[in-house]
């Protein structure tokens, strides 16, 4: 399989075409220019654009329209979160948030698209990922009072909350339902025993191992945790698979997140008008196409449930 890549500097177009070689695809172009870049697409079926150069956003648009396959390569996805949304709005785009995550996007695609050729699932059970910010405790309680406790799931919370309060939301959220549930600390591993609920005081992100890792917060970015991010980190993760819910809150962080896991073939639900406190961050997901679910607050753990238990195998 042959593709191009685009950087703009030196040191990203090194690590592409490292990666490109990992992940055994023949390199055809590599371009520095948006010009370069746009003409040259035509001649292969996938390019790999680092995010941030070369107005990455209008070019990956612009060629995932003419039917190429694009993969943004974000190294830092705190920064650029507008660009990022704006890019995967009309799909056909993919973002690779780690190394080991480009190179194995890049192996399936060489591999093909046939049904042998899907990228492999974790024996683990499936993933199930909530975020909610203003009028999101109690929402999140209901949510997860309302899955099946017959079904093996990993539960991973994340609430704009100030970091005071994060042990408190877990110890609350415990007692409220029928559930353990912990702060995640770094290196925690996604676990069907335990509801993890993320910190807040650095950025959260899962690893292509379901492991949960931090970094410093972004001091642009006014969302503590920013849900986007976790999110893309996990749409990013190709043995991770499940279903995300999109709770309550005000703006729209977690609409372009959400829209990356429906991209990567995840169950995406979001809260209706009706039952949101704040329908902001839901109704930002409904407008970008991002929920395969817009459903009531007391529908959300039903329809979450019946979705992972599909993507485990069980009967219903």
């Amino acid at each position: 399989m042959k593709i191009g890549i685009a950087a703009g500097e030196a040191a990203e177009m090194a690590t592409l075409r490292r990666l490109a070689g990992e992940a055994g695809v023949e390199l055809l172009f590599a371009a520095t220019t948006t010009s370069e870049l746009v003409a040259k697409s035509g001649s292969v079926p996938l390019v790999v654009v680092a995010h941030g150069a070369l107005d990455a956003a209008a070019c990956a648009r612009e060629i995932a329209d003419r039917g190429v396959a694009v993969v943004l390569m974000v190294a830092d996805p705190t920064l650029g979160v507008e660009s990022i949304y704006r890019a995967i709005a009309g799909g056909g785009i993919e973002v690779a948030r780690t190394p080991d995550a480009l190179v194995s996007i890049l192996a399936r695609h060489r591999r093909g698209a046939g049904p042998s050729a899907a990228p492999p699932r974790a024996r683990e059970a499936p993933v199930l990922a909530i975020a909610a910010s203003a009028g999101g405790p109690d929402a999140l309680a209901e949510v997860l009072g309302g899955l099946s406790l017959d079904l093996p799931l990993r539960v991973i919370v994340a609430q704009h909350i100030d970091t005071p309060f994060t042990a408190g939301l877990a110890s609350w959220l415990a007692t409220s339902t029928r559930r353990r549930v912990e702060v995640a600390d770094e290196g925690r591993a996604l676990d069907s025993e335990c509801v993890l609920v993320v910190r807040s005081d650095r950025q959260p992100f899962v690893d292509r191992r379901g492991i949960v890792r931090y970094r410093a917060l972004d001091p642009s970015n006014p969302f503590h945790p920013c849900i986007d991010v976790l999110l893309l980190s996990l749409a990013a993760a190709p043995l991770l698979r499940g279903a995300a819910a999109l709770l309550t809150g005000m703006g729209s962080d977690g609409a372009a997140g959400l829209l990356a896991l429906r991209e990567a073939g995840w169950v995406t639900i979001a809260q209706d008008a009706a039952t949101s406190r704040v329908f902001g961050m839901p109704r930002a997901a409904a407008r970008l196409g991002a929920a395969s679910h817009v459903v009531p607050l007391d529908r959300i753990g039903a329809t979450a449930s019946r979705a992972l238990r599909a993507e485990a195998g069980a009967r219903p």
